[in-house]
């Protein structure tokens, strides 16, 4: 699979020097829902559970139920997960959802606790690229630092109409660059998808 060549490495995970762009998730999507692993023990009768994520491309569509009292409204978002080389480990996760049906379409990305908050997360489509999309650090937790930001109808559509390898640029907290690869590979279908089940 392709991936973004001279990457910096995260100062944490000295021993990751490659990345790859992967389809499974060993853990929450990046919005926070909690989705039942594939390969899972099956639920006891009555409870609910997510169905099996869809596939579009490099991304997922995963969904769940808001509440078992309301298992009716779902909350859904399409995400991919960026592994090492080996597949050993998530290194991070990249997510589009609306935290509520009202809010706009929102990017949230998961990295590693290794971050510098001075410097805001870039998303680019190339090295060329001269509109990057800004994202703004929200929290840390010990399953890594969160970044999100709306996304305008602009952006969305350059997106949807690139099929390539761009990245996530970022700052280390030693102040060295950092970068992570991403898959647009895939992005127009999965929006659709997820435009469907609002």
């Amino acid at each position: 699979m392709a991936r973004l060549t001279a990457l910096a490495v995260f100062l944490l995970l000295p021993l990751l020097p490659q990345f790859s762009v992967a389809h499974a998730v060993e853990r929450p999507a990046a919005h926070g829902a909690a989705v039942a692993k594939p390969g899972a023990a099956k639920p006891a009768a009555g409870s609910t559970t997510a169905p099996a994520p869809r596939v579009f491309g490099d991304w997922q569509l995963r969904c769940v139920a808001a509440s078992e009292q309301q298992p009716a409204h779902r909350s859904c978002e399409i995400l991919q997960s960026v592994l090492a080389k080996d597949k050993s480990a998530t290194i991070a996760e990249i997510a589009f959802g609306k935290p509520d049906a009202t809010d706009s379409l929102s990017m949230t990305i998961v990295v590693p606790v290794n971050v510098a908050f001075h410097a805001v997360p870039r998303v680019t489509t190339s090295d060329a690229d001269r509109q990057p999309f800004e994202l703004a650090w929200r929290r840390c937790a010990p399953a890594g630092c969160f970044a999100s930001a709306a996304l305008a109808d602009q952006t969305l559509a350059r997106w949807r109409a690139y099929d390539g390898m761009g990245s996530i640029a970022f700052k280390a907290a030693s102040g060295q660059d950092a970068a992570l690869p991403v898959s647009f590979h895939g992005l127009a279908q999965a929006l659709d998808a997820l435009a469907r089940e609002r």
